[in-house]
């Protein structure tokens, strides 16, 4: 493979900040700042430039010599560029879309930011795996399956449960988030060459989640609204549980998953069965009471976590058995 380490390294950097500027602008910015710029926003520029510069690399590299994957690749960044005016087209016409829930996550140019952006992902893993192994490569595969969870679970946050967005399926809804999130998992456990390298990867998607939170406690500054809002949102005080019982729920749900004992299918039970349990049982203690739930709805959830991870580990085994 003719790319340079040190390329590849900064095209993964390119792209982890391509999805942080995504997570950023939907997650926080307008929800807090009320407002959308195609181009004025922090968050729409680092995700422009971030482009932009992939683009450039990408068009070099796919000029050489048996590169057609940099070809694809330069294709799906040229489609991102086509879906930004799109993305403004469709605000102008609805207005900001944290005031309508579900645009900003399912609205159709959203979507198609997230499939190219995975296919991007998709792509560059097989770039990784045609080079010879060096030390870096478990690293680089690390932040692009994260880039991929990051853009899952943000689509996906309309299936929360407590979600302050949109109750979609009700308690329902955590089977379809864990399946999501254990299908990258595994696939990441098969592909990367390192020990533990599915809590790795939810480490590594966990820090970026951190990175985003600070980029929204600046938001908050820049907006001049009170400590206490923050906090509350922070710590849990509305309707989502605390970050750190979803952090830890997902840590223990990866570890399980990495452990050598039992069954592959059966460590995908006890990991999704374990991650609704551990969230849901005790985020109750955390929410406002207006988003309490009882028995029944976290039965539900640990269902429902129950039938989405072995749905996701069927569903990898038939995606691995053509790979």
């Amino acid at each position: 493979m003719s790319l340079k380490n040190n390329t590849l390294g900064l095209f993964v950097i390119l792209l982890v900040a391509e999805g942080v500027g995504i997570a950023w602008e939907g997650l926080w910015w307008q929800e807090i700042i009320d407002a959308y710029s195609i181009f004025g926003d922090p968050p729409q520029l680092l995700y422009h430039t971030s482009i932009l510069i992939m683009l450039l690399i990408a068009l070099r590299e796919s000029q050489k010599p048996h590169q057609k994957i940099w070809g694809i690749i330069s294709i799906l960044l040229i489609l991102l560029l086509i879906n930004i005016p799109l993305t403004y087209y469709v605000n102008s016409i609805f207005g900001v879309p944290s005031r309508y829930g579900l645009i900003i996550y399912w609205g159709a140019p959203y979507i198609f930011t997230s499939i190219f952006s995975i296919g991007i992902c998709i792509f560059l893993l097989k770039i990784i795996k045609q080079k010879s192994y060096n030390k870096w490569n478990p690293l680089l595969q690390y932040a692009i399956y994260a880039s991929i969870l990051m853009h899952l679970l943000i689509r996906l946050r309309p299936f929360r449960p407590t979600s302050t967005v949109h109750d979609v399926i009700g308690f329902w809804g955590p089977g379809v988030i864990i399946a999501a999130f254990i299908f990258v998992l595994l696939f990441a456990k098969k592909t990367i060459d390192s020990k533990y390298s599915a809590t790795k990867t939810t480490f590594v998607t966990l820090s970026l989640y951190s990175l985003i939170g600070l980029l929204g406690i600046w938001t908050f500054s820049i907006a001049k609204i009170s400590a206490e809002i923050w906090q509350n949102m922070l710590l849990g005080g509305f309707t989502h549980p605390p970050t750190v019982l979803s952090s830890l729920s997902l840590i223990v749900c990866a570890l399980i998953i990495d452990m050598k004992t039992f069954s592959a299918r059966i460590k995908v039970l006890i990991a999704s069965v374990v991650q609704a349990g551990l969230l849901y049982g005790a985020a109750n203690f955390f929410i406002a009471p207006v988003a309490s739930y009882g028995k029944l709805e976290f039965l539900t959830a640990v269902i429902s976590a129950a039938i989405g991870g072995l749905m996701a580990y069927q569903l990898f085994i038939l995606s691995t058995k053509k790979v």
